[in-house]
């Protein structure tokens, strides 16, 4: 603890030190509590007052099936939109085209196309071409 003079006059340096020290480069991911910036979980947080109501029954529903596919994804070393394309896949069997699957992804044409090829390259996910579209064929052999 420094009292006013003396903090007026390390002012400085206590800032280079705070700025110096403002990163999570030091974040130890071998423990289970540390998180890097951005990576951290928000709680899933219902007012107590709220009425139940569609809007956010759906929401919630969301953040909770994002945290499981997030599980999933991390087991397998995997991005949560690469787990989100196997899973549509997988549901959307042969009906599903690509702007559904841009759709459910709530991508552009660049982060779809991206996912799926690095998909493809992992041996998860073949690509076809047809006559209008871009086929897709989901290999679920993510088992070990």
């Amino acid at each position: 603890m420094y009292d006013e003079d003396t903090f007026a006059r390390k002012r400085a340096s206590i800032y280079r030190y705070l700025i110096a020290w403002a990163s999570d480069g030091s974040a130890n991911p071998a423990l289970p509590s540390t998180k890097r910036l951005g990576e951290e979980r928000l709680p899933l947080i219902v007012p107590d007052g709220m009425r139940d109501n569609p809007f956010i029954t759906a929401h919630l529903a969301s953040r909770i099936l994002d945290r499981y596919l997030e599980r999933i994804a991390t087991q397998f070393g995997m991005d949560l939109g690469e787990v989100r394309v196997i899973v549509f896949l997988h549901y959307g069997g042969d009906t599903a085209d690509f702007k559904a699957l841009q759709d459910y992804l709530d991508a552009g044409r660049v982060s779809a196309t991206r996912l799926t090829e690095t998909l493809a390259l992992k041996g998860y996910v073949d690509s076809g071409l047809n006559d209008k579209m871009c086929v897709l064929f989901c290999h679920l052999s993510l088992l070990p």
